[in-house]
């Protein structure tokens, strides 16, 4: 699906500048004002596009980390907002996203930049191949309710792999002091993905 805002703010960023140099290179005087104006123009379409599209542009996934977190039942639909609430106070700004999906579970997308680095995160994806005694039945692929794989990545060309492992381990502390289990490695699936399954 293509994003409208997207595509305007990048036919700005090419337009405007180009618009703005061919205008300041005619041989007509002009007063200071519209000289302004035209480097004002030219400095404000790339400047839009990149602060919109800068998360994903700039997300480099070059020493990105890994962890994966399981919720308890009464947390599971919470995880992606209180993610969001830690990564405020980390100075990013989170966009939360979720989709129902028809085995009665929730796809649920948490995505948070700041100049520095970006946290994404987002169901384990199940492929009902599992073994239904440990993950319970399912027809279809779906998303673990339970079970969260969460990546630290750096934005270019501001963040460093220790920051990006410092981030890591931090969120890692946080999360664990809130009652979530967080892991270094995924499980098969979440002891929700049984509970939650259609009988």
């Amino acid at each position: 699906m293509i994003d409208p805002v997207f595509s305007v703010l990048f036919l700005t960023a090419v337009v405007c500048p180009i618009a703005a140099i061919v205008y300041l290179l005619k041989p007509v005087r002009r007063s200071t004002q519209a000289h302004v104006m035209a480097i004002a123009c030219a400095v404000a379409g790339p400047m839009a596009f990149v602060l919109y599209a800068g998360p994903v542009l700039f997300v480099s996934n070059d020493g990105a980390m890994e962890i994966y977190v399981l919720t308890p039942e009464r947390n599971a639909h919470h995880f992606t907002e209180e993610l969001a609430a830690l990564s405020k106070r980390y100075g990013m700004e989170p966009h939360l996203a979720q989709m129902p999906e028809p085995h009665g579970t929730t796809y649920f997308v948490m995505d948070a930049s700041g100049y520095r680095l970006n946290i994404w995160s987002t169901n384990m994806p199940l492929s009902a191949q599992e073994n239904a005694d440990e993950c319970g039945h399912y027809s279809e692929p779906h998303s673990d309710p339970g079970q969260y794989v969460l990546r630290v990545s750096k934005m270019m060309p501001f963040g460093t792999k220790q920051a990006i492992r410092e981030m890591t381990s931090q969120i890692g502390t946080d999360l664990a002091s809130m009652g979530y289990e967080v892991r270094t490695t995924p499980v098969t699936c979440s002891p929700l993905s049984k509970i939650r399954a259609l009988h």
